[in-house]
């Protein structure tokens, strides 16, 4: 039986984020400015994100997959180096989540007529089922 670790903060671990809590409570200034950006600015900010984003996936022959508001799903099809420098090249932006399959091997698949068959099994059919209406007398 596999044992689990899980790792709680500690009693002084939760004092210390309580007092800091309280400290940042009665000092307003220690929070940042957050600098109001106009529509248009935001907007002119996205698409250069994107396009940065999209650039960078050129680059490295990969495809852009989904674009929502927020996110960007990306695929890479790559050596495991070449996936660890975009990897790295995409933390300024910000991961939110990675996933990687490993190395795949995927064998040859013979190329069949999907009406190649159909006409087959017809033929089949045809031949099998002989009305005896049609034959001729004797």
């Amino acid at each position: 039986m596999k044992s689990r670790r899980t790792s709680l903060p500690s009693a002084t671990d939760l004092l210390s984020i309580q007092k800091q809590e309280q400290y940042d409570n009665k000092n307003p200034e220690h929070y940042p400015e957050i600098e109001i950006m106009s529509p248009s600015s935001a907007l002119r900010q996205t698409h250069d994100l994107l396009g940065a984003l999209t650039e960078l996936t050129d680059l490295f022959h990969g495809k852009v997959v989904d674009v929502s508001s927020d996110c960007l799903s990306l695929e890479l099809s790559a050596k495991p180096d070449r996936v660890d420098a975009f990897l790295k090249l995409l933390q300024p932006f910000g991961i939110l989540e990675a996933a990687r399959s490993g190395m795949m091997a995927m064998p040859r698949s013979m190329i069949h007529d999907r009406f190649e068959n159909e006409a087959e099994e017809q033929a089949e059919d045809v031949g099998s089922g002989v009305d005896a209406a049609m034959l001729p007398p004797g």
